[in-house]
């Protein structure tokens, strides 16, 4: 940008949009000192700042910080950031590890009504959720769409796709055949008999 041909390389002032002060003073400190220190409220800024400006080593101790402290309350908006962010280091990887190891409680949090379609169905292909039966994975799915029925309903064969069919209780197998769309023909399951 400063040293090509675009109108920034001429300029005395340039505005970057989009980026805090305080997220901005960090990335310079640490271009002038070699030291990295944000608070923890401000790393998401951060992060966003540094790749913004392709300060990488920023972005990836940033994900960092912010894989080393997820919890109940975070995990599922730190698999947002990162999916919207285009992940910078791990934390996709770290925090749906985090959820899938949970899975039960996480699926209980308010957030987790908010992850997309995408984001829901790369969380339920896991074998690696830690799950007391499938019957739980079902429960969470329900719960998602029901937080949108309107939008969400339509969702509901593609979720069934990530549904280990041999492993669902008869009461969830009805369930789940009730409430699909009429315009809908028959429902597929995964065929995957691995338990969780």
């Amino acid at each position: 940008m400063f040293t090509s041909g675009y109108k920034e390389a001429k300029q005395e002032r340039v505005l970057i949009q989009d980026v805090s002060g305080v997220a901005m003073a960090t990335i310079l400190d640490y271009a002038y000192t070699g030291y990295l220190q944000t608070e923890p409220d401000q790393v998401q800024a951060v992060m966003s700042a540094a790749r913004l400006l392709q300060v990488d080593f920023v972005c990836q101790r940033a994900a960092k910080y912010m894989a080393d402290h997820l919890d109940m309350s975070n995990c599922v908006d730190a698999l947002m950031y990162a999916d919207m962010l285009g992940d910078c280091g791990q934390l996709m990887e770290n925090s749906e590890k985090y959820i899938a190891s949970r899975f039960n409680q996480v699926a209980l949090q308010p957030s987790f009504l908010q992850l997309s379609l995408l984001q829901l169905r790369s969380l339920l292909d896991s074998d690696d959720l830690m799950t007391t039966s499938e019957d739980d994975v079902v429960v969470a799915a329900l719960r998602w769409i029901e937080f949108n029925q309107d939008e969400r309903l339509k969702h509901l064969p593609a979720l069934c796709k990530s549904f280990r069919r041999s492993l669902i209780s008869s009461e969830k197998h009805a369930e789940i055949k009730s409430r699909r769309p009429s315009t809908d023909g028959e429902l597929v399951f995964s065929k995957s008999t691995t338990q969780r």
